[in-house]
């Protein structure tokens, strides 16, 4: 192999790694406390955006419907890290949320 096609696949490679890195997330703002007398936040169980992720995430069954067909909820993932990502870094520290986060990023990018 000549040294020009070791550069070009060394440059291919360092790419390729680059591209894997790029960050999905700001973790770093995630994992700074919020502003405040309380470095976790309030809580948020009882706000309506914690109902929102948590209906984004819910899909129904795959399961036969028989003679009573309807259209199957799909969970919307992407929504999922829409909402999640304001709430951890502004709002509030809560694990639930976090833990529906870390599910939507799966699902969405492996």
């Amino acid at each position: 192999m000549s040294d020009e096609n070791e550069n070009t696949a060394e440059v291919a490679e360092s790419s390729a790694n680059e591209l894997s890195l790029a960050p999905v997330i700001e973790l770093d703002a995630l994992l700074k406390p919020i502003p405040g007398e309380s470095p976790v936040g309030e809580s948020v169980r009882y706000s309506g955006v914690y109902d929102q992720i948590n209906e984004a995430r819910r899909e129904d069954d795959d399961l036969a419907q028989g003679q009573w067909k309807t259209d199957r909820k799909i969970a919307d993932y992407r929504e999922v890290i829409r909402l999640a990502v304001p709430v951890l870094e502004k709002e509030s520290k809560d694990l639930q949320i976090a833990a529906w986060l870390s599910e939507a990023l799966v699902h969405e990018h492996g």
